[in-house]
């Protein structure tokens, strides 16, 4: 009988990677991930449910997760699950995680600069925040260009495309 042990998730960094590296005696390093990832459905308020993920990501690949991904970027991920099990106080304990390989930014760099810019100003932080519209520190909020006109040949309205992201379906960070 085969096996198969893959898994592939879309969702949003809960933390800065980099805050979460760890170097072990062996030289191997391990980065590691909280993706949060929305289950289809709401639950009995109308909710979205979360559930947040562990992914582990070692050596080389831990590097470059590092480097790149900071909490609420929107990223894909595709590995195995794995379990951990130990021995705590005589009681038998697991966690369970998945052990990264390969994983893909879903946002460009102008949306989540454009994201993590809204979001500080938001929150009246202007002193800290660096505008890319200058050059330098700005304390008025961005102006957004107005969005191109619709081009005439507009897909049909029978287009469906099963792979689109619904922002009402990520979890808001």
């Amino acid at each position: 009988m085969a096996a198969n042990n893959q898994v592939v998730l879309i969702g949003r960094a809960g933390n800065n990677v980099s805050d979460d590296v760890r170097h072990l005696q062996s030289g191997s390093m391990v980065a590691e991930v909280r993706l949060a990832v929305n289950r289809p459905g709401k639950d009995s308020m109308g909710n979205p449910v979360t559930d947040w993920i562990s992914c582990q990501f070692w050596n080389k690949q831990g590097e470059r997760l590092s480097e790149f991904v900071k909490k609420g970027d929107l990223i894909s991920v595709t590995g195995s699950v794995r379990v951990d099990s130990w021995e705590q106080d005589g009681q038998k304990r697991q966690k369970y995680f998945i052990h990264g390989e390969n994983f893909q930014m879903l946002e460009s760099r102008r949306s989540r600069d454009e994201r993590r810019e809204s979001e500080s100003f938001g929150g009246g932080d202007y002193g800290s925040s660096q505008s890319s519209y200058g050059g330098g520190y700005n304390n008025a909020a961005p102006q957004r260009q107005s969005a191109p006109a619709p081009q005439a040949s507009a897909p049909s309205s029978d287009y469906n495309d099963e792979f689109a992201l619904d922002d009402d379906e990520l979890p808001p960070f």
